[in-house]
C-alpha cells in the first residue's frame, strides 16, 4: 500500500504542477503522467487504488508546503479527480470506495478542515453519476435510475453516520435555553410548512445540508460551500457547464427516498449519551428530508419500523420546565 500510494502522489502532483505550467504544451507532455497512472491503476486491485487516491488527494490539499490558496488547489483537485475518472470506458471508478477511504482517513485531519474534506466527498458523488443519465440519453431507463437512486441512498448513509459520529451539530435554541434556565414555549414552526430554500443554515449544519443534496443546485447556501471565497452573487452559478450541472440535478432528483435507517442515523446522534446532536436541529434535518418527499419533489418515504413513529413522536415531545428546574431542556 504505501509503495502504491507514493508512486500515485508522485505522479498527481507532477500533473498538477504541469497543468499549472504554461510551458508545458505539448499534448504528449500533457497526456504522459495520467497514461502512467492508468497503466498503474489497471496492474493494481480496485480497493487499493482508491485508497491510494483518496490517501494523495487529502495529503496534497493539506499540505501547506505545496498550496498558497487551499480553495485554488482544491478546485484543481476536483478536475483531477475527474480525469482519472474519465480516462477509463469501463466502470473502474467506484464512488463508494472513494467516499470510504475520504472520511475514514486521519490524514493530516488537523490540517485539512470539515469544510475542505466535505468538499471533496460531495466531488467523489457527484463523479459516481452514470454518464447517461448526466446525458439524458436513457430517461426511460427505470432499472438504471433506481439503481443509481440505491446507490445513492447507500452512499447518503454512509456519509450521514460519519459526518454525525464526527461533528457536533450546535442546537443555538437548546443552547440558549440552557444558560437562561428560563421556561420556554413549545415550538410550532415546521420547515413543512414554509419554503425549504429560505432556511438559514450555518456552520457544520450547512455542511451537512448541502452533502446530503438538500439544497437546490442554484442555492446560496450550497454556492458558499462549494467555494466559500467566491461572491456568486457577482460571478453567477458554478455549473455553467453542462455536465457539472446534470451530475447535481441527478443526486438532487433522485437522492431523495427517506428510509428507516437514515432517520435511525439521526435518532441516534441525539442519545444524551454520547450524543452529537440535540432535538431541534434533529427535528429540522428530517423535516428537510421529508419535505423533499413531497409530490413535486419526487422524492418518496420508505418506513416500515413501526417504532420510527414513537421515536419521532418523542423527539419532538414538549416538556414544560418551570423556572429553576435544571433537569430537563423543554422541546
Amino acid at each position: 500500500m504505501a509503495v502504491c500510494q507514493q508512486i500515485i502522489l508522485h505522479i498527481l502532483t507532477k500533473e498538477l504542477k504541469d497543468s499549472e505550467d504554461k510551458t508545458v504544451k505539448s499534448s504528449s507532455e500533457k497526456t504522459q503522467n495520467m497514461d502512467m497512472l492508468k497503466s498503474l491503476l489497471l496492474a493494481t486491485p480496485r480497493d487499493l487504488g482508491h485508497h491510494a487516491i483518496a490517501s494523495s488527494i487529502l495529503f496534497l490539499v493539506s499540505n501547506e508546503q505545496l498550496i498558497a490558496d487551499r480553495w485554488t488547489r482544491l478546485a484543481s483537485l476536483c478536475g483531477l479527480l475527474k480525469k482519472i475518472v474519465n480516462l477509463f470506458t469501463t466502470t473502474w471508478y467506484d464512488g463508494e470506495l472513494m467516499v470510504k477511504y475520504m472520511v475514514q482517513s486521519d490524514h493530516n485531519s488537523n490540517t485539512i478542515g470539515l469544510d475542505v474534506k466535505a468538499r471533496i466527498v460531495f466531488e467523489c458523488v457527484l463523479l459516481m453519476v452514470p454518464k447517461a443519465i448526466v446525458d439524458q440519453s436513457l430517461e426511460s431507463d427505470s432499472n438504471l435510475l433506481n439503481d443509481f437512486s440505491l446507490r445513492l441512498l447507500v452512499m447518503k448513509k454512509r456519509i450521514l453516520r460519519w459526518f454525525l459520529n464526527s461533528f457536533e451539530l450546535l442546537d443555538a435554541k437548546q443552547i440558549d435555553q440552557f444558560n437562561t434556565r428560563q421556561p420556554q414555549p413549545p415550538m410550532f414552526d415546521s420547515i413543512l410548512d414554509g419554503d425549504i430554500e429560505e432556511l438559514s443554515l450555518t456552520g457544520n449544519l450547512k455542511i451537512l445540508h448541502c452533502l446530503l443534496f438538500l439544497c437546490q443546485p442554484d442555492s446560496m447556501n450550497l454556492l458558499e460551500f462549494l467555494n466559500p471565497n467566491v461572491d456568486w452573487k457577482v460571478e453567477g452559478t458554478p455549473y455553467d457547464l453542462e455536465d457539472a450541472r446534470a451530475r447535481v440535478l441527478a443526486c438532487t432528483d433522485l437522492g431523495r427516498t427517506v428510509d428507516n435507517e437514515l432517520l435511525r442515523i439521526i435518532l441516534e446522534a441525539t442519545k444524551e449519551d454520547g450524543g452529537t446532536t440535540g432535538p431541534v436541529t434533529a427535528i429540522e434535518l428530517i423535516e428537510c428530508m421529508l419535505y423533499n418527499c413531497r409530490d413535486e419533489r419526487k422524492g418518496s418515504i420508505c418506513i416500515h419500523e413501526l417504532n420510527i413513529v414513537w421515536d419521532l413522536y418523542s423527539l419532538a415531545e414538549y416538556i414544560f420546565e418551570r423556572a429553576g428546574d435544571t433537569e430537563d431542556i423543554p422541546r
